[in-house]
């Protein structure tokens, strides 16, 4: 039985916008219902996602910094920092990359020193506690938990083929768009997963997690349930396939393609699409009208549509309802 689900936000449970869909919480509602937890596990800070979720603060598990922090109802259960040498080398080493901007990230408050744009818009936009400040000052004087960098130029072919070998110590890895994080070498959604898992005492098989991007990826391994989105991180895609057939992880699913679909499908390795359905494992007699069928584009900015992770929980729940290990949630 189901009774954890973890979800990203950005290009996973968000709209291509940002927002939340509107059905979030109606459906988190319906989990909490059912005994299950939803933990909303994000690279945005504690407040951000505090004031995201409001609606819902009592009934969520919050997964901030990218692991680093884990709150429930109000406590911060664990928070990992990072040593203040080497939050100062991080910066060092940041501050000597062309088009690379800092942020230190605290428990309470994101810092910044550099105003050039769009990196200054995006942190005001993002981080809703934000103040500018010398970095120095802030390594030394506060816990940082997480540093965030934004790269004008690209991380893939700037500051990821230099920052890794410049900070061995540290963890470096990609998060999304022009953004990666640096943070303690054992801090990540994985580690905050088993932590999880440990205090509420859940097994790998009663946890799912959704995800898009390399920071989702040890969290994935860590449940039962793995899935990501069709327009995930080429990459991410291929590591949970392989790890889906090589570790026997897989989970065979009924009824849970589009609605539509009268047909009786399984999926060895559940990974949705933008449409709603699931992308492997599709019997014969559908592989053909499956790999052909268009995806839908956002009408005003032309984008793939992101499949909202809360319409997959649905669809998700009611395949589980149809399945003998699942027999509890069964209305």
């Amino acid at each position: 039985m189901i009774k954890f689900i973890a979800s990203d936000l950005d290009g996973t449970l968000l709209d291509p916008d940002g927002a939340l869909p509107q059905e979030t919480f109606r459906t988190i509602e319906q989990l909490h219902r059912k005994g299950i937890l939803f933990c909303a596990a994000s690279g945005r800070q504690l407040a951000a996602l505090r004031q995201m979720f409001a609606p819902v603060a009592d009934k969520i598990m919050l997964m901030a910094e990218n692991g680093a922090i884990v709150s429930y109802k109000g406590d911060i259960l664990c928070c990992s920092t990072i040593a203040a040498e080497d939050v100062r080398r991080a910066v060092d080493a940041v501050g000597a990359l062309r088009g690379a901007h800092a942020l230190l990230c605290t428990p309470a408050c994101a810092y910044y020193q550099d105003e050039a744009q769009p990196f200054l818009d995006l942190v005001r936009a993002s981080y809703i506690s934000n103040a500018r400040a010398a970095l120095a000052d802030i390594a030394r004087e506060k816990k940082v938990c997480k540093v965030a960098v934004y790269d004008d130029l690209g991380p893939e072919y700037n500051a990821m083929q230099y920052l890794p070998k410049a900070l061995p110590q540290l963890r470096v890895i990609q998060s999304g768009g022009n953004w990666l994080d640096i943070s303690e070498k054992h801090a990540n959604k994985g580690s905050a997963m088993r932590f999880i898992r440990r205090t509420l005492g859940l097994k790998q098989e009663e946890c799912a997690a959704f995800g898009d991007h390399m920071n989702d990826y040890e969290m994935l391994q860590e449940c039962g349930f793995p899935y990501v989105t069709e327009n995930a991180y080429p990459p991410l895609k291929r590591l949970i396939g392989k790890r889906g057939h090589q570790f026997g992880k897989r989970r065979h699913l009924r009824h849970a393609g589009h609605r539509r679909r009268r047909d009786a499908l399984k999926f060895p390795l559940p990974v949705c699409r933008p449409c709603g359905g699931l992308r492997r494992g599709v019997l014969k007699n559908l592989k053909k009208k499956q790999k052909n069928r268009p995806i839908k584009r956002n009408r005003k900015t032309d984008r793939p549509r992101s499949c909202a992770a809360d319409i997959f929980i649905r669809r998700f729940i009611f395949a589980c309802r149809r399945r003998d290990f699942c027999g509890e949630l069964r209305e």
